[in-house]
């Protein structure tokens, strides 16, 4: 099995929740500001009027997040990998998300294939390998049993601080290492 996280790996989350928030996502000191903070805005926006943002727009916030230049290609290669790959994300605490999300899967992989956990963890198990951009999330599923594959932050690779063919390749090895 191989879960692929949506927000910060397929999905740019980073980039809608800092729109609602009026914050510049192509600024230099943004950018470096998220990139060494692990994509956390703490510090730069205020997360409760972020959230508040977030709930007005409902469905659509979560429906239109950025897809990255490199999603569907990871998809392409983690199928050539395995026949059970599927999205797992974590919903926030509005019922909105989920709706969302799925609609965001439907119209850029046009799959039933999704999960949507608090806990990503409970898919673990050894023959499973999460790929996911926070690493408590990793660490938990390693925990509970599975594999993890920390995906470096996408502003690294969209700024060319990480090549995302030496990510890709990364991550092949990390799967055939599992089989």
């Amino acid at each position: 099995m191989i879960y692929v996280d949506l927000d910060g790996v397929t999905a740019s989350w980073k980039k809608s929740l800092l729109r609602v928030v009026g914050v510049d996502y192509e600024d230099e000191e943004t950018r470096s500001y998220l990139k060494k903070n692990n994509g956390k805005i703490d510090g730069m926006a205020d997360v409760g009027l972020m959230w508040k943002e977030i709930k007005k727009e409902g469905t659509k916030f979560w429906a239109e997040l950025d897809l990255f230049p490199w999603s569907k290609e990871l998809w392409d290669k983690m199928n050539k990998k395995s026949n059970n790959v599927y999205f797992l994300t974590t919903p926030s605490e509005e019922p909105d998300s989920c709706a969302g999300k799925h609609e965001w899967i439907k119209k850029h992989f046009d799959t039933r294939k999704f999960i949507i956990a608090p806990e990503k963890q409970v898919c673990a198990n050894p023959n499973a390998i999460l790929i996911d951009d926070f690493p408590e999330n990793i660490e938990a599923f390693e925990k509970a049993g599975g594999h993890g594959f920390l995906w470096p932050n996408d502003l690294a690779i969209e700024d060319g601080d990480e090549r995302i063919e030496d990510v890709f390749k990364e991550l092949i090895k990390k799967i055939d290492s599992i089989k």
